[in-house]
Parts: C-alpha cells; sequence; structure tokens
C-alpha cells in the first residue's frame, strides 16, 4: 500500500491553548486590517514560493491560495493571523473556522524565509490554535505534507493526533 502523501493533525478543545500567545519584543501579532490584504497575500505566496518542500506543488497551490485568500479576506472579521516584526507582516495563517472543514488551518503557519528557525512558525500556530479555539470549535483539523516541517516540528505540538489524509487538489472553477 502506498503511504499517503498528505497528514490530516487533529487536536481536540482541552489540548487548543486557552491564552493568547506571548511575543517577543518588536513583534506582534492579530488579525490583519483591510488595507493589510494584499502584503499579507503576498508574505503567505512568498513562504510557499521560497519553501523546497511546496516546488513541485506551486501551480496547484497557487490556484487554491488565490480563491481561498480571496474568499477569507471578504469575511468580516478576516480569519487569519498576521504575524509582525514593527510595523513588517512577516507571517500569516490563514484559517477556516467552518466547524465541518478538513483543514481549520488552510495555509499553516507561514514564515517569511529570513525569519525562519527562530519559533516564530509555533507561536503563529499556537496563536491559530487559540483564535479557532475562541471561535468556538471544538476540534482543529490541519491538512499537512507528511514529510514536511509542519509535520515534523510544528503540528506536533499540543499533542496533535495525526493520520494519512487522502486530499485532492480542488478543480479550478
Amino acid at each position: 500500500m502506498r503511504e499517503s502523501e498528505w497528514i490530516q493533525f487533529r487536536w481536540k478543545a482541552g489540548k487548543i491553548p486557552s491564552q493568547p500567545v506571548e511575543v517577543p519584543e518588536h513583534f506582534s501579532i492579530g488579525m490583519p486590517e483591510r488595507e493589510e490584504v494584499k502584503t499579507a497575500i503576498l508574505v503567505t505566496h512568498t513562504s510557499f514560493g521560497l519553501d523546497s518542500e511546496w516546488v513541485h506543488h506551486l501551480k496547484s497551490l497557487k490556484g487554491f491560495l488565490d480563491r481561498r485568500l480571496e474568499e477569507a479576506f471578504d469575511e468580516d472579521p478576516i480569519p487569519c493571523v498576521t504575524l509582525r516584526h514593527g510595523l513588517r507582516i512577516i507571517g500569516t495563517s490563514l484559517l477556516d473556522p467552518a466547524q465541518d472543514a478538513d483543514n481549520h488551518l488552510v495555509t499553516g503557519p507561514c514564515v517569511l524565509a529570513e525569519y525562519r528557525s527562530r519559533g516564530l512558525g509555533s507561536l503563529l500556530f499556537k496563536q491559530s490554535l487559540w483564535t479557532l479555539g475562541k471561535l468556538g470549535l471544538k476540534e482543529v483539523r490541519g491538512l499537512t505534507r507528511h514529510r514536511g516541517t509542519a509535520a515534523r516540528f510544528i503540528y506536533p505540538k499540543f499533542e496533535g493526533i495525526s493520520d494519512p489524509f487522502d486530499f485532492v487538489w480542488p478543480e479550478e472553477p
């Protein structure tokens, strides 16, 4: 049997952080403002585009991301968490607050390359879990590639349970 390329993590309510994250000095975390939408989209695309584990999926990913980002940024409040260094957005995490979603962590934590390996992706991830819990989700689900950074280093935190998941990129409209 072929190993699934995708894995779904699940966090039950008791494992979802009950407090927002504390961020290091000079950083801030929160929801984006309407006028920051283009910047948040650019940071998301740049994060994926410079990540070698997503190279083979960029064509499918771009169309999928563009549709999901457009939909999300039409909502109020915008279901996205942004991480800033000073005034600069350096990380994003697009969320899907629908109770029945297979993937509440639509993009997972996306951090610009020059800010990686500092624990900032974990901060963004924790804040994303907290935000979804605050929105009333009893279980948060996150979908990622099974050997990717999120699957190996970020999603296992907070005692997430993982299982292989059959995922097929949605067809272009």
